[in-house]
């Protein structure tokens, strides 16, 4: 047929869907793609935009899909178009055949897999040739691919086309008129499907005797077409094969059938006998020398025995030869030889023999395999390379461009792999070797999940597969508990941290605390059943030693998920309900305490630390903050941070403080005689009727050397007891807050905490809600000068941290890179950088014994006793490597700063900023009809893939190079449009909406979202979250929202009509600088910029000692990139112009960041052998920069890391374990890092 496209369009053009049958896979894509392209002409201008936006939705899905997203179905998936086969993943089929049945693909090319099992109808299907593989179709086939035309209850009516050769016709009507064949029984098609039926009843115990063969074989299909004779007969003929083999053995005595243990082996594991002696031999042989260096001898032993997959036998020997020589012989062990492989890559048949021998005592050697059992461990062996490199979580589409198959290939095979595990694991069971079923049984979910062996375990957890394990094993969550143990939140961040930080999405948030919640039950039911089984198993012992132990009146697993535990107290102020949900971690905004006073009769001395107190369930930001110094070889002088709490003392938790001997007072004269101590403040920032923030502080945990964790409550501990006047409340109030500030002002005395930064702020302002403070009488004559805001909060005397020391601050300085790539975590850094005993122990220290999940996980207890835990050993790595002047005189100091720019903020001229977006959308909307008039149709500005379409599709622009391809259309970033600048004036129009639209959406956007009336000032503020571990080089960085990146002033004009509308037309200049929008927050203050003079040029003078460059440095008041592009290009120096200056500049700066030769090209605008050119004319007037930069790479290629200023170092791995890539950047990254975090060093300490 000529034009085969013709028969689907017709059937899509009526709104109805075709299904395509072709004879291979390749078939398949490739007509898909051919049927997409007509339709993509066909349907030009066509109205059904929707279908395609949902379409561009099911592209993004497979996205997310664990094997990327396939090119075919990326380019034929928009157009209404897919294919179906064996090779796509199970995430793929499923996506494409729901696409199909709403109707979003209305043409689906496929396989004859489709016809079975899948239930995918259409109104017409097409056969594109009579063909499947190599084979002629048969009639079966034909009527049960054609049936899925017109089916009943889903279509009125279908038809179906075969398309054929001429010379195919007579062959065709033969086989379209031809009957049914009739049925055959699947025992006669060979003994071993007699074998495994007569073996399946006689371990079942349906047949034992004689006579119960007779009566099993006359109940068979097979009797019905064979004489009863024929059938004894086989049936004989197997038992005799089983009893051979040892399946089955014959008592003469009871005149009895039974099966040995390798026959209930064979049952219980539901392989068939013949795989079963394959099975037998393996292990047996296996027993004998297993090869335990490597994972590659037990991913044999779960790989199927027959796979279907052909080799290619040439990259077969290739990548056989490639193997270290510890998997090459795991292969010569099991059978695989290189000469064989060798014959085989080489095209040469090999001989087929009869029906090979297996000894049953499992002794045959690999030197007594035949050729055909030699091809049958070869290929079995071919395909367990592919599953070990999935076992060593190597992604699937590299293994599968490794050995050339198909992705769903890939999966179907690790399924299959899964399963044959858990059947061999079943078959060691009941041949009574436990040593091999507990190999195999715990490698089971590797094979399945494609998981290394230390995150195995999470895979056991519903909804955790591969990626999600991984995800939680590096967030910190590594076993069933913690993960039980962990908040929703924590687990979604875990899961989803690449989308967590971006924007706020509910519908996507909903979305990822559901998966969360999911497997956080899933993980509690795993840990419940676990205690569950470990409680029925000691009390059955207890009980066989004759003791009486009393049960528990519940069961440790709940009968239902919507029962509250009993044992959950309900406190004042709190419906049972909501009670419960807290207890459950449902609630994550709520900030009610869960308190009680309530104290044991029986509590003595012991169990002080039990009592119940109260902490917050959450917190609505978390505590961050800093001191004004710090000294950290005097803190490890002071006392031995190594040496963790003792847990004789700790062990019971956390202790109030008011229940320490002396009452609150003694805790606080033990407290000021304390050379150091962690602490972390509880408190939630709230915002009050007049636009003021306001701290609330609620409480302070504490501890030291060898104590448990204190809590402070303040409204409650702050006040005293035993006195009903109001005044002596008050003065008993003021004393020990006084003594509280007096503390935590010592500059003396060491203090460490998680983010200080956020407690600092808290702590220059806090407050007190007066509901919590009912007893003390609000009274002004008793107030004496304390303030009361909103007339619900007293402010209380503000409190300086000195010596703070913030541990986040510690470990980003330890590992820059590592700690700059995720958002601070403590539970995180802990479960990381802590010995798993430490971790566990800081974790019961700080867990309230008698509270629930909120209280018990998210409290300041944790944090401090944690806090505590990491200090013990990070600060003494940080004084091992001398970096202790580094957080006391640049970091630690910073900290207050930046809490100070975070309170404070910036001022934003409102007025003069919606002024501005006033002219901006107007100029916006003249460039919309100026880009309308240019392209003669209409297209949004905003969609990169409509300007796409206008300036490749309708304007038939170039494709520059480097820009062929994006995700769905070709790039029209900044580059690709310079490249055409030249070519239309539409160009330029789009560069300038680019402009203005980011300038309107970003900046004054951000400022018009973000800034507040301040009611004391009248004036717009904004308040910044500044970053200081966000980046490895030491670079702060902003956000909500980042003003870093303001533009600078960008100029354009307005059309201005007269009244008359003539075509004489005036035009409005405008100016815009976004950066004067900003100004100070208070009267009579000044905003002050500064900026050095090419300090990272200078940084590269001073480590270079390059003696041309520090004369041209030296200068003063002189340009030096003038001054460089001068000699360079022997003009004078007022004759260089503003151009050569700045591509001067690029060029140098270019050089400092490592650029090669193609990259500074395009930045010069130039061609790569210029650009070479320059970069050796560089060398050669500036020879000792050129060595520096050898000398800078070459260290750190030896020593690993690179060092700053101030001895800071930044480790490199990748310059010498990485690929060429990652070796490439990493060299980049040796120079630009050392005067990078230098000059910021630098900045800060002036």
């Amino acid at each position: 047929m000529h034009n085969p496209l013709i028969l689907p369009l017709q059937v899509v053009l009526e709104g109805h869907s075709v299904l395509l049958f072709c004879s291979s896979r390749k078939g398949c894509e490739s007509t898909a793609k051919h049927i997409a392209k007509y339709l993509k002409v066909a349907n030009v201008g066509s109205k059904e935009g929707s279908e395609f936006r949902d379409a561009a939705s099911a592209v993004e899905a497979l996205k997310r899909c664990p094997a990327g997203l396939d090119p075919v179905l990326e380019e034929t998936l928009p157009f209404g178009v897919a294919y179906h086969h064996a090779g796509l993943t199970v995430e793929e089929r499923d996506i494409v055949e729901t696409c199909y049945r709403k109707g979003l693909v209305r043409v689906l090319t496929a396989t004859s897999t489709l016809a079975a099992g899948v239930n995918l109808p259409a109104r017409r299907v097409i056969f594109r040739q009579p063909r499947i593989g190599r084979d002629f179709i048969d009639g079966t086939r034909y009527r049960q691919m054609a049936g899925r035309a017109g089916r009943t209850g889903i279509d009125t009516k279908g038809e179906s086309i075969l398309v054929c050769r001429p010379e195919e016709v007579k062959r065709i009507t033969g086989i379209v008129r031809s009957d049914c064949p009739p049925l055959q029984s699947c025992l006669s098609e060979d003994k071993n499907g007699m074998t495994h039926a007569i073996m399946e009843v006689v371990a079942g115990g349906i047949v034992q005797t004689a006579s119960d063969i007779h009566r099993y074989v006359r109940c068979t299909l097979l009797n019905s077409t064979k004489s009863f004779d024929d059938v004894v007969k086989s049936a004989q003929d197997s038992l005799r094969w089983l009893c051979h083999k040892r399946f089955v053995e014959w008592n003469n005595d009871t005149k009895i059938y039974s099966t040995t243990p390798l026959g209930r082996a064979s049952f219980g594991s539901s392989l068939n006998p013949e795989e079963s002696l394959v099975v037998l031999d393996d292990l047996s042989r296996a027993r004998e020398g297993f090869v335990l260096a490597s994972d590659l001898h037990l991913v044999y032993l779960v790989t199927p025995i027959n796979v279907e997959v052909e080799p290619d036998w040439e990259l077969y020997y290739e990548r056989f030869m490639q193997l270290s020589s510890l998997e090459q012989s795991v292969g010569n062990r099991v059978g695989v030889t290189e000469p064989f492989l060798m014959h085989m890559a080489h095209g040469a048949a090999m001989p087929i023999r009869g029906r090979p021998k297996k000894n049953t005592s499992g002794g045959s050697g690999a030197n007594t395999l035949i050729n055909d059992q030699s091809l049958r461990v070869s290929k079995r062996f071919y395909v367990a390379l592919m599953i070990s490199r999935l076992a060593q979580e190597i992604p699937v589409t590299d293994v599968c461009e490794s050995f050339k198959v198909a992705r769903g290939t890939i999966q179907a095979l690790q399924e299959n792999a899964g399963r044959f595990a858990s059947m061999v694991s079943a078959f060691c069971q009941r041949l009574g070797w436990q040593d091999l079923e507990g190999l195999v049984a715990k490698f089971q979910n590797r094979v399945s999940f494609g998981v290394r062996a230390e995150i195995a375990e999470l895979t056991t957890i519903p909804f955790v597969k591969g990626s999600r394990a991984r995800a939680l094993y590096n967030s910190g969550l590594r076993t069933p508990v913690t993960i039980a143990e962990a908040s929703i939140p924590e687990i979604a961040k875990a899961l989803f941290e690449n989308s967590w930080s971006g924007q706020d999405d509910s519908g996507l948030r909903r979305m990822q605390f559901g998966i969360a919640k999911k497997i956080k039950n899933g993980a509690r039911r795993i840990v419940l059943e676990e205690a569950e089984a470990a409680r029925v198993a000691a009390f059955s012992a207890f009980k066989s030693l004759g003791v009486e132990v009393p049960q528990f009146t519940t069961p440790l697993l709940p009968a239902s998920e919507d029962s509250p535990p009993r044992d959950v107290m309900v406190f004042p102020g709190a419906g049972h309900a909501k009670c419960h949900e807290s207890v459950l971690g449902a609630h994550v905004g709520d900030e009610r305490n869960i308190c009680s006073d309530y104290v044991p009769q029986r509590a003595s001395t012991e169990i002080v630390g039990e009592d119940m107190h109260p902490v917050s369930t959450i917190h609505i930001k978390e505590s961050q903050g800093i001191a004004n110094s710090v000294n950290i070889a005097s803190m490890q002088e002071a006392s031995p941070l190594s040496t963790l709490p003792s847990r004789n003392v700790a062990d019971k938790g956390p202790v109030n403080a008011h229940n320490f001997p002396g009452g609150f007072d003694g805790f606080l004269d033990q407290w000021s005689s304390v050379d150091e101590f962690s602490f972390d403040l509880h408190f939630v920032k709230r915002s009050s009727k007049l636009s003021l923030t306001i701290f609330e502080i609620l409480g302070l945990a504490v501890c030291w050397e060898n104590s448990p964790v204190y809590y402070c409550n303040f409204p409650k501990d702050l006040t005293p007891t035993g006195s009903n006047d109001s005044v002596e409340l008050w003065e008993g109030f003021r004393k020990r807050w006084s003594r509280i500030v007096g503390i935590m002002q010592q500059k003396s005395v060491k203090k460490t905490t998680w983010n200080l930064k956020n407690q600092i702020q808290a702590l220059k302002s806090p407050c007190v809600s007066c509901q919590r403070l009912a007893r003390l009488h609000l009274d002004p004559k008793t107030l004496n000068n304390i303030e009361v805001l909103d007339s619900t909060y007293v402010l209380l005397p503000p409190i300086s941290v000195y010596n703070g020391l913030d541990i986040c601050l510690v470990a980003w300085i330890l590992w820059p890179d590592e700690e700059s790539k995720t958002v601070p975590n403590l539970e995180k850094l802990v479960k990381r950088r802590l010995p798993s005993e430490a971790a566990a122990a800081a974790n019961r220290d700080g867990r309230w014994r008698n509270q629930m999940h909120k209280a018990a996980h998210n409290g300041c207890c944790r944090r401090a006793v944690q806090t505590r835990a990491l200090g013990s050993v990070l600060l003494k790595l940080l004084v091992s490597q001398n970096l202790s002047d580094l957080i006391e005189t640049v970091e630690g100091p910073l900290v207050n700063v930046l809490a100070d720019m975070e309170l404070w903020g910036i001022g934003a001229d409102m007025d003069a900023c919606l002024r501005a977006r006033h002219i901006i959308i107007t100029r916006l909307k003249e460039l919309d009809k100026e880009a309308y008039k240019l392209a003669g149709k209409s297209f949004s500005l905003n969609a990169n893939a409509d300007i796409a379409d206008i300036l490749f599709t309708h304007l038939k622009l170039p494709v520059p190079k480097g820009c062929e391809k994006g995700k769905l259309h070709p790039s029209t970033d900044k580059q690709c449009l310079d490249h055409l600048r030249d070519l239309h004036p539409i160009v330029s129009v789009i560069k300038e909406h680019r402009t203005l639209a980011k300038l309107l959406n970003g900046t004054l956007g951000s400022i018009c979202s973000r800034a507040k009336l301040c009611i004391q000032s009248q004036r717009y503020i904004i308040h910044g979250n500044w970053l200081q571990t966000s980046t490895a080089t030491g670079r702060l960085s902003m956000e909500e929202p980042n003003l870093q990146s303001v533009e600078h002033m960008v100029d354009f004009t307005t059309r201005k009509n007269d009244k008359d509308f003539t075509s004489m037309s005036m035009v409005d200049h405008h100016e815009i600088n976004a950066r004067e929008f900003f100004v100070p927050t208070q009267e009579n203050w000044l905003l002050v910029t500064a900026d050095y003079s090419q300090i990272e040029l200078r940084f590269m003078a001073h480590f270079s000692k390059d003696p041309v460059l520090i004369e041209l440095l030296s200068k003063p008041d002189v340009d030096v990139f003038t001054m460089i592009a001068s000699r360079w290009s022997g003009k004078e120096e007022s004759l260089v112009s503003s151009k050569d200056r700045d591509n001067t500049k690029r060029f140098i700066y270019g050089i400092l960041y490592g650029m090669g030769a193609n990259s500074l090209a395009e930045q010069l605008e130039c061609s790569p052998a210029e650009a070479a050119q320059k970069i050796q004319s560089f060398k050669r007037f500036f020879p000792g920069v050129s060595s520096w930069l050898q000398q800078a790479v070459a260290s750190c290629r030896q020593k690993g890391y690179i060092e700053t200023l101030m001895g800071r170092r930044r480790f490199l791995s990748k310059i010498t374990a990485g690929n060429s890539r990652e070796k490439a950047q990493a060299q980049r990254q040796a120079v630009n890092s050392i005067c990078q975090v230098s000059k910021r060093l630098s900045c800060f300490c002036c």
